[in-house]
């Protein structure tokens, strides 16, 4: 698993560098790909992020065998990040509106989780596909580890 901690820390390190924010489809498509063949179960997976005391995110993470991978800087980034994994499991005391729309999100990522799990390519920014996946190459080859091809085309 050293090339996977070889490869999330070169994605995190592109993303810090280049200031790169919502877009964790992406994100987790690239782990999702570099993953694909392993015999660990890896799977995206919608959840509700509380970056901070009632600051909550819609987002994506890749599962490896129950574990998350967080594959996006801006919520590792975050100290006291807490994860939910299903509506219900959401603190006490939360809006109605801002449940609404929080219930609204997740259902829309959890459409994304699906097709990404069934094979679907799902990438918002493919320039950000391609920067982070040449980064991840770049890594793995000066650590002798290997070469990787992004699984998007350029077009």
């Amino acid at each position: 698993m050293i090339n996977l901690a070889l490869a999330l820390g070169a994605m995190i390190e592109y993303q810090e560098e280049h200031g790169i924010t919502k877009c964790c489809m992406t994100n987790c498509q690239i782990i999702f790909d570099f993953l694909r063949g392993s015999k660990k179960k890896v799977e995206v997976i919608p959840c509700m992020v509380e970056l901070s005391p009632g600051v909550m995110m819609a987002h994506l993470v890749v599962t490896l065998d129950g574990d998350i991978l967080e594959p996006s800087y801006e919520v590792l980034k975050m100290p006291h990040k807490r994860y939910y994994r299903t509506i219900s499991e959401l603190p006490r005391g939360v809006h109605p509106d801002d449940l609404r729309e929080m219930i609204s999100l997740f259902l829309a990522m959890s459409d994304v989780a699906r097709d990404m799990n069934q094979g679907e390519c799902c990438v918002s920014d493919k320039s950000v596909y391609h920067g982070q996946w040449d980064r991840i190459d770049s890594v793995l080859r000066s650590s002798g580890t290997g070469r990787v091809v992004s699984g998007v085309p350029s077009s």
